[in-house]
């Protein structure tokens, strides 16, 4: 999750351009960003993006429609601990230092123990495949799009902020 501050969200639909982004830890990005093209280099990453415009959301919503084999879902599960957080930020903030990967099923374990093996943190957030994006927070349904809707979106989205 991450900071509403500065955010896309706070600007596209509040209207505000409000706050600081958040730090950034170089060292942490350094890491994050060794340990994932090593994952890279080995072969075992099927997809990374970054969370940085739009946030978690945003990013998720990109990687579903930017497959090179056209659109695919995934359907998540944001863990209990993080249901207590304001939904807006969960979704939309844009905390640095945090890249969304995909990964074979069979290249799952060793993925996971790469990424303990270079102490960057990582959660499971649940499973590529279908035609929806859905994400749930604590049990609770918070999205749930067609990749029809995903893409028409993000298509609009450009002719719509300039008014044609």
């Amino acid at each position: 999750s991450g900071s509403l501050a500065a955010s896309e969200y706070l600007a596209l639909l509040h209207g505000l351009e409000a706050g600081r982004p958040a730090a950034v830890d170089l060292r942490r990005e350094r890491a994050l960003h060794e340990a994932v093209r090593q994952a890279r280099d080995g072969g075992l990453l099927a997809s990374a993006h970054d969370c940085s415009e739009g946030g978690l959301a945003v990013a998720l919503a990109e990687c579903c429609i930017s497959g090179p084999d056209g659109a695919l879902g995934a359907s998540l599960e944001i863990a209990p601990g993080e249901a207590g957080r304001r939904l807006d930020a969960l979704l939309f903030g844009e905390a640095p230092t945090r890249i969304i990967v995909s990964t074979s099923p069979e290249n799952r374990a060793r993925l996971e123990a790469h990424l303990r093996s270079t102490d960057v943190p990582f959660h499971v957030l649940g499973k590529v495949g279908g035609s929806r994006l859905t994400i749930a927070v604590g049990g609770n349904a918070v999205v749930d799009l067609d990749e029809t809707t995903l893409r028409s979106a993000w298509r609009q989205a450009l002719p719509a902020l300039v008014g044609k």
